[in-house]
């Protein structure tokens, strides 16, 4: 059970400079941000940016707002051949990576390989199944030839180039705006500029990112001042948006919230019962309980920003009967208590969610309180987390 929503940001932002905060300055110079989730690693072959976004890190392309691609490290959009097998890049010169070396075609063909390579154990591989190999034409000229015609294959080069030196490094040098100063796990990330960068510099010149995954922690630490932005659940955004000096940004996102449902389970395991939740759900309803209304239904992972991967006849309409209806088919029968049961199996099970993360304890029960409601299947949410 899938739901797309919307990004809530949350920038302090007055007229008069904030006062300054212990070990900072007041001149706009420096920003400290707080995320819920700390990234594994900063290596954009083992999964960081993938979509690319990070500002230590540019792709050959890159997106725009509207979805469209631009060049970024690439003079120009990929060319594809007549046949749309091959995808030629050409490379602009003198730009250097946070280390001070220099970005060729080998870099590109490297990092490409290295996401191919089975034993680099790359999660990004899977995306890249039509790519049958890269070759450096020449030191500024790239070629990636497909294994079939794939019409979006410029979407997939949207990934932060690394040196090809540091294929295996955690923190890889790249050649964005931003460079590591520092990196203390668990706890915050110090970002300053890059002085190789070719293009021009921004005027904040360090950047922290603190790691603060209780949603309710980062709220207070923001409203004492000790942030600049953070990220907040969208059922928060209304009361945090009355804070002094505060300005909620809404994006619309590719990001989603579902409620897993172990296909191993003695009761989701039966694929009656998952379809039966699919049909018992009120998706619209869920969206404004959980999530103040800050999102869409969806019924796949795949976002309508995404149209060439979302099958529109991949839906579920709310038939709380109809959910009924195959429960009852498929032998879960409603006992004294009102639960459903099977072969002396109740149709009875826990929702978990990560602890401090008001977002999706917030779906949880509200998935929890329609599926009792609709099915007469009972999921409970935990008081406390899995």
């Amino acid at each position: 059970m899938c739901l797309l929503t919307a990004a809530v940001a949350v920038a302090a932002c007055t007229g008069e400079p904030a006062p300054s905060r212990a070990g900072t300055v007041d001149d706009n110079t420096t920003m400290t941000l707080a995320d819920s989730a700390e990234p594994a690693t900063l290596n954009p072959v083992q999964g960081f940016a993938p979509e690319g976004g990070s500002r230590m890190y540019d792709g050959l392309v890159g997106y725009q707002a509207d979805r469209t691609l631009r060049p970024v490290l690439a003079t120009d959009l990929p060319q594809p051949s007549p046949d749309g097998k091959s995808w030629t890049v050409k490379l602009h010169q003198r730009v250097r990576f946070a280390d001070g070396s220099p970005l060729t075609a080998a870099d590109v063909v490297a990092e490409y390989n290295a996401v191919l390579d089975p034993a680099g154990r790359s999660p990004l591989r899977p995306d890249f199944d039509m790519l049958a190999g890269v070759t450096a034409v020449d030191e500024l000229t790239v070629r990636f030839d497909l294994s079939f015609s794939f019409p979006s294959f410029p979407t997939r080069l949207v990934l932060g180039v690394i040196p090809h030196t540091a294929l295996a490094s955690p923190q890889p040098p790249g050649t964005g705006a931003y460079s590591v100063a520092s990196w203390d796990k668990g706890k915050q990330l110090l970002l300053g500029l890059n002085k190789y960068y070719y293009g021009v510099p921004p005027k904040v010149v360090k950047v922290t990112v603190a790691f603060v995954p209780d949603d309710a922690t980062r709220i207070q630490r923001l409203q004492s001042g000790a942030f600049d932005g953070i990220e907040v659940p969208p059922s928060e955004a209304v009361a945090v948006a009355k804070f002094d000096g505060v300005k909620v940004i809404t994006e619309d996102t590719a990001d989603y919230r579902a409620v897993t449902l172990p296909a191993g389970g003695p009761v989701t395991g039966d694929r009656a019962v998952r379809l039966a939740l699919n049909f018992a759900i009120d998706r619209k309803e869920l969206i404004g309980t959980a999530l103040g209304g800050k999102g869409t239904p969806a019924y796949t992972p795949m976002p309508d920003s995404l149209p060439e991967f979302v099958d529109p006849q991949a839906t579920y309409r709310f038939d709380s009967t109809a959910a009924g209806r195959i429960l009852d088919q498929a032998g879960w029968v409603a006992g004294a208590d009102g639960v459903r049961a099977k072969a002396g199996v109740r149709a009875a099970f826990t929702v978990g969610y990560p602890g401090g993360d008001l977002e999706r304890r917030s779906v949880a029960q509200a998935f929890a309180t329609q599926v009792a409601t609709a099915s007469t299947l009972r999921a409970v949410h935990p008081p406390g987390s899995l």
